[in-house]
């Protein structure tokens, strides 16, 4: 069996448990892939699309992903917290202090997930998560830390996977990530992705990491180069 039939293979099997399914969309070349399978098993009227943002109100935010939803028909996406901008405060970073703030509760994926599934009486999410992502989410996954309702029917692609199958599907990838963009984080290359392309979105976020402009100090001061991400 190939990748591409076992990824619908597992969308169908899960289809015959629960009718309905949550699909984790930001716009990227991931998200999109699950989002045209879920569409294509399920049925628009029966996929609910969602996003973790780093932040609300994000202009880059709605510029990746409106495109996609229109194509399927899709009036809203639906808005969630994403876990690291809890942590991320907690812990201090870009802050006025290096101390942790003790008093904001841990904040974990897997509670944002059973949040978003008990709001939206669907406990099925459809997450665009491959084995060759970032080593801190395939662990997660592999250690279960997921939530139980978590599907990744994409799992064991590669990235030329990906791309081939929009390529088939005439599906476009937002600008933004041929730049290198990989979604809101306060890592170097995305602050100086925002701080050069959306300044007023960095103004927000700078509004909790106070100190975030230092990275873009840091980079313009001593002429240094940050190298680009491949898609």
């Amino acid at each position: 069996m190939d990748n591409l039939t076992r990824a619908f293979q597992i969308l169908e099997d899960r289809r015959e448990m629960e009718p309905r399914a949550l699909v984790g969309f930001s716009g990227g070349k991931d998200s999109l892939a699950c989002l045209d399978m879920a569409v294509k098993v399920y049925g628009v009227k029966n996929v609910v699309p969602f996003i973790m943002e780093f932040m609300p109100g994000l202009r880059i935010t709605d510029e990746m992903t409106k495109p996609a939803l229109a194509r399927y028909g899709f009036k809203e996406l639906k808005k969630y917290p994403a876990e690291a901008f809890f942590g991320n405060y907690k812990d201090g970073y870009y802050g006025w202090e290096n101390r942790s703030k003790q008093e904001i509760p841990n904040v974990t994926r897997k509670s944002i997930m059973k949040m978003i599934a008990t709001e939206n009486k669907i406990s099925t999410i459809i997450m665009g998560i491959k084995s060759c992502d970032s080593s801190l989410i395939r662990n997660a996954v592999k250690r279960n830390l997921m939530y139980g309702g978590s599907l990744y029917p994409i799992y064991d692609w590669k990235t030329e996977h990906v791309l081939a199958y929009l390529k088939m599907k005439n599906i476009e990838i937002p600008k933004q990530y041929y730049d290198g963009f990989r979604g809101v984080t306060i890592a170097d290359e995305d602050i100086l992705y925002l701080h050069r392309h959306y300044p007023d979105d960095l103004e927000k976020i700078e509004q909790f990491f106070p100190f975030i402009k230092a990275i873009v100090f840091k980079y313009e001061r001593y002429n240094l180069q940050k190298k680009i991400r491949k898609v």
